[in-house]
């Protein structure tokens, strides 16, 4: 009814506790249910990991999505539309709207020390200094992403990150003693 061409999932798709079979498979069975018809239609839908997924999980889907519907990752332009993708790693992905319009999309997801750090940097001496290290590294690849995006393109940042300021459920306000914060 409102002609979406793309639908964004800023993370948190599969709850780190939810890691029997069989509740993954109706979770995945829901999905498919539910978006199914809207990818047959052409749309797109663009998710990233937060910091209640699991990460080997949603790598691992990850991996076997790209078996099941390979994408040549060294090739310039759009990707193919009618299809999920999972930004389980920062990284630009362009698409093509329904009108013919392209935008990138800025993946950013939660940041993890396997994500947005380097080897030498995963020494911390506390959780803050783990958190600040993490924010840097994620300011790093952003910066990356920044160099790699056509400043022509209309661009869609989708990160899954906490910012100052804000709170939790209106109770918590999050400082970067607890998580990564911006």
């Amino acid at each position: 009814e409102q002609q979406v061409d793309v639908m964004v999932v800023a993370g948190d798709l599969f709850h780190k506790k939810h890691h029997r079979t069989e509740e993954l498979q109706q979770a995945v069975n829901d999905l498919r249910e539910s978006f199914k018809p809207f990818l047959l239609q052409g749309g797109t839908i663009v998710a990233i990991s937060g910091n209640h997924d699991n990460e080997a999980l949603l790598d691992l889907l990850h991996m076997a999505q790209d078996l099941a519907a390979p994408v040549d990752t060294r090739a310039s332009g759009p990707r193919p539309s009618g299809r999920l993708y999972l930004g389980t790693r920062p990284g630009v992905l362009r698409l093509v709207g329904r009108d013919g319009q392209p935008v990138q999309f800025v993946l950013l997801p939660y940041p993890t020390p396997e994500r947005y750090l380097r080897g030498e940097e995963t020494a911390y001496e506390s959780r803050e200094a783990k958190n600040a290290s993490l924010q840097r590294g994620l300011i790093r690849h952003l910066e990356a992403l920044r160099q790699q995006a056509d400043p022509s393109l209309p661009s869609v940042l989708v990160a899954h990150a906490h910012v100052r300021g804000s709170q939790l459920h209106n109770l918590y306000e999050i400082e970067l003693k607890d998580d990564v914060v911006f």
